[in-house]
């Protein structure tokens, strides 16, 4: 539930924000950018690259 929580917020930083894709992924409590970009594309289906300029 609570990594559900942060790939929302995620969602809503690429796409409303020009902050780096490290920058995102550590404001919403990934350490690890690698790990970060594994888990959003696991729960969104697209790389967080992807979705920030799809």
């Amino acid at each position: 539930m609570k990594r559900s929580y942060r790939i929302l917020q995620d969602q809503a930083l690429l796409k409303n924000t020009s902050t780096s894709i490290a920058e995102i992924a550590y404001q919403v409590g990934f350490k690890d950018q690698a790990y970060f970009s594994r888990v959003f594309s696991k729960q969104v289906g697209v790389s967080p690259n992807e979705f920030k300029n799809g």
